[in-house]
């Protein structure tokens, strides 16, 4: 019951995110350790779902989709777009700083939960992360008068993004 209710906060976690531009519910669930597990509950909707219907039951289906977790995590994602659409929305309006802050802070920290999976940091890994920060700095972004933070609240996540997309298919 516990690590239900634990999976409904991180659930939440995720909805209140999809609400705030430029934030996926994904960086949450990987941040929150959960992201492997849902990958996985994605991956058997398909003709192994179909198989365990077919020899199982429903009580089968639900096994395979892991339904408890996924009844609380869509449950608690649900309850966070909900509050999100108005809490983060108000905040948003009231200190967009301060909220985009945060959420560039999540974001370098699952760059940096990236960074421990790399077990051989080498010349092309450095060499990659590089290019890519170099290839992102060259986007420029009005930021209609706001601190140079902000430009650079803007920018860095991109820069992970593009590192975690490198990093997935070249390792």
């Amino acid at each position: 019951m516990k690590s239900y209710l634990f999976n409904a906060l991180k659930g939440m976690g995720m909805g209140m995110a999809e609400v705030v531009p430029g934030v996926s519910g994904g960086t949450i669930a990987f941040i929150t350790g959960i992201y492997e597990r849902l990958i996985n509950v994605i991956k058997a909707i398909g003709p192994d779902l179909i198989q365990s219907l077919r020899n199982d039951g429903i009580k089968g289906a639900w096994k395979t989709l892991d339904g408890k977790f996924l009844v609380s995590l869509i449950g608690g994602m649900l309850v966070g777009i909900v509050i999100g659409v108005f809490l983060i929305t108000y905040l948003l309006a009231t200190y967009p700083l301060l909220v985009w802050s945060y959420f560039f802070g999540l974001i370098l920290v699952s760059a940096w939960l990236v960074g421990k999976h790399i077990s051989n940091w080498n010349v092309q890994v450095i060499l990659l992360l590089t290019i890519s920060l170099l290839l992102f700095q060259q986007r420029k972004v009005q930021h209609c008068g706001m601190f140079f933070f902000v430009d650079l609240l803007l920018q860095v996540p991109f820069c992970c993004l593009v590192f975690r997309v490198v990093l997935y298919f070249f390792f």
